[in-house]
């Protein structure tokens, strides 16, 4: 019985954050469509911000053993506001972990070039067809499906993240291979 308890608190636990994950990425959303958020301009280090979230979903990977990886360039720095960039790399590796299958692989890497800093989230996961890549992020339109433990979204995430990424002056794009997995990118400014 007591193993039975401990299973129910476990799945109330992701649940949980599940549930405050998506509030979280609602108040966002709702603050930007109302332009009551404010985008705070700083120089950021993106990795401090990478290994925040990274510790933060470190439990959901751990569940479907999949293991995080991070590699870093020398200057990890750029001009953004750091809620931001944190909302957009949270929700990044939280859909990497969602459509990656149990002892999958997440790399995080961070680049620079020229006056840009690229970081890119690349997973072992599913992957997404063309037409699915062409309506998220060119056509804009509302998409949303079940992970591979069948993790439940709200395709809120990635249209929070795209909000997110312009309104800090930065570029994303995405490449997958259906079965393969996806490389999502994103290029900030590094300066003013």
């Amino acid at each position: 019985a007591s193993e039975d308890f401990r299973e129910i608190i476990h799945h109330l636990r992701i649940r949980t954050h599940e549930t405050s994950t998506l509030l979280s990425s609602l108040l966002q959303w709702t603050r930007l469509k109302t332009d009551n958020m404010i985008v705070d301009f700083n120089l950021v280090d993106f990795q401090s911000v990478v290994l925040s979230c990274v510790q933060l979903l470190s439990a959901n990977a751990s569940e479907k053993k999949i293991s995080i990886e991070t590699v870093f360039s020398d200057d990890t720095i750029a001009w953004c506001d750091e809620v931001s960039v944190h909302t957009i790399i949270r929700n990044l590796l939280s859909n990497a972990i969602k459509f990656t299958d149990e002892k999958g692989i997440i790399t995080i890497r961070t680049e620079t070039i020229d006056t840009f800093i690229i970081i890119s989230v690349t997973d072992t996961g599913v992957g997404m067809s063309k037409d699915t890549i062409n309506k998220i992020f060119h056509k804009n339109a509302h998409h949303t499906s079940s992970g591979t433990a069948n993790e439940q979204g709200t395709g809120l995430g990635l249209m929070l993240v795209k909000d997110l990424v312009s309104r800090n002056n930065g570029s994303i794009s995405a490449e997958s291979v259906e079965g393969v997995g996806t490389t999502i990118s994103i290029k900030f400014p590094k300066n003013k």
